[in-house]
């Protein structure tokens, strides 16, 4: 892994955790979200990540896998992600989603419309289809 590359956070025990996912493209992060999700998750992990990613390319496509063992979001950590959102809203091209959580699918697919980049939500075990959806070229067309 290259110096610029976001930092990964090792598994731990009981500690609820975002996972950057080393990928072969410049402009793709991928992450894994597990257990409960907090305020340091996000400062310590995410937000470093997407803002060297989004200085180094502009516009990023994100793969988001949450993984069965997802618990929920932090107050604090939900205010995070609408910071972290509105700071970028232009540097997202595209954004899939992999969950098996109802909540976050029917979430997903609520906001969709009024977001600044096409997203799209995949069941679990559909990785490889979020990440050829993501390489895609859609143009203009923002899909749900």
């Amino acid at each position: 892994m290259d110096p610029a590359s976001p930092p990964l956070r090792p598994a731990e025990e009981g500690i609820a955790m975002i996972t950057i996912q080393p990928t072969s493209s410049t402009n793709l992060l991928e992450f894994t979200v597990t257990g409960k999700v907090t305020d340091e998750d996000y400062t310590a992990v995410l937000m470093p990540a997407i803002d060297a990613a989004i200085e180094a390319h502009e516009h990023i496509r994100v793969l988001v896998r949450f993984d069965a063992g997802f618990q929920g979001y932090s107050f604090a950590a939900m205010l995070d992600d609408a910071r972290m959102g509105l700071k970028h809203w232009s540097g997202f091209d595209r954004c899939a989603i992999v969950t098996d959580t109802t909540w976050l699918r029917l979430a997903a697919q609520a906001f969709a419309p009024v977001m600044p980049c096409p997203v799209r939500v995949f069941p679990l075990g559909q990785e490889e289809e979020a990440r050829r959806w993501l390489r895609e070229s859609l143009g203009a067309i923002h899909q749900i």
